[in-house]
């Protein structure tokens, strides 16, 4: 017998669905519903953050690093703790413009580098060094 683990619905996932119960899904009805997004002639108008950050090689976390930088934009005027969306559009230009790919890492490597300083600012060995 095959467990089954149930999870929450995929956005995007018509709740009609007659293979759907209530508003989980199996994981093998999710993957289901990915592929035949994926195997669309066209993409899906808008991309959730982990769709968006898979396409553009980056982070989930990343994201709002771009965004507080300008270099992409969620659709409407999500509240912080709101599901983002991106627009198809915008992310394939975003993919195509090496500048811009380059602004967005060097903003992502200014960040790691600051963690990193932070990191060693606070680690013990350097607490002991201040207090002789």
């Amino acid at each position: 017998m095959k467990i089954q683990r149930v999870v929450p619905c995929v956005a995007g996932a018509r709740l009609s669905d007659k293979a759907m119960s209530g508003t989980s899904m199996t994981t093998d009805r999710i993957a289901e519903v990915m592929k035949r997004a994926l195997d669309r002639e066209r993409p899906p108008a808008r991309l959730n953050g982990e769709q968006t950050a898979d396409l553009l090689g980056f982070e989930k976390d990343d994201l709002a690093l771009l965004a507080r930088a300008g270099l992409l934009a969620p659709l409407g005027s999500p509240t912080a703790n709101a599901v983002k969306y991106y627009a198809t559009v915008d992310v394939a230009a975003f993919s195509e413009d090496r500048d811009r790919l380059d602004q967005a890492t060097a903003i992502i490597y200014a960040r790691n580098r600051s963690k990193v300083e932070a990191q060693k600012i606070r680690s013990p060995e350097s607490l002991g060094d201040v207090n002789g």
